[in-house]
């Protein structure tokens, strides 16, 4: 094999490996985390309120690969653990029904999304996010559940 090509394959050994402790650390620091779903009520339109280490509640679970964040017919949600921190990829769904699902767009401004206004609250350990069209949000965000 020839020397340009050796140190190129080194080189890109190199930066794989590089890539990989990087990854670790931010996993182990908790910077990066399982991927969410947020399963909502088919249909339920307004403000979600996810309320964290609160112990009368039940443990997160799993979907597969991704933490299972369900949320009732009243829009809420509560959990015995810590809310989930870090970077870490976030899909919402309706769940139907029948148990088929259809998922929620996020979208910016003017983008047709389902999602906004997420904040969390540090004191209250309360996640709250609105479900609906923009034009909702702007009607309802006034009203964000305390």
């Amino acid at each position: 094999m020839k020397r340009g090509v050796r140190i190129g394959l080194g080189l890109v050994t190199s930066g794989i490996v590089a890539v990989i402790v990087l990854v670790a650390i931010l996993v182990s620091l908790d910077e990066i985390g399982r991927p969410l779903q947020y399963d909502i009520s088919a249909g339920y339109r307004g403000w979600i309120a996810v309320r964290y280490e609160d112990r009368s509640c039940p443990r997160l679970g799993t979907r597969g690969m991704r933490v299972a964040i369900v949320i009732d017919q009243s829009g809420r949600g509560c959990y015995a653990d810590r809310a989930p921190q870090g970077w870490r990829q976030v899909k919402y769904e309706y769940v139907m029904a029948d148990g088929t699902r259809v998922p929620i767009a996020v979208t910016g401004w003017g983008g047709g999304g389902g999602i906004w206004g997420g904040t969390y609250g540090a004191w209250s350990k309360t996640l709250k996010f609105f479900v609906g069209s923009e034009e909702e949000y702007r009607a309802n965000a006034s009203t964000e559940p305390r």
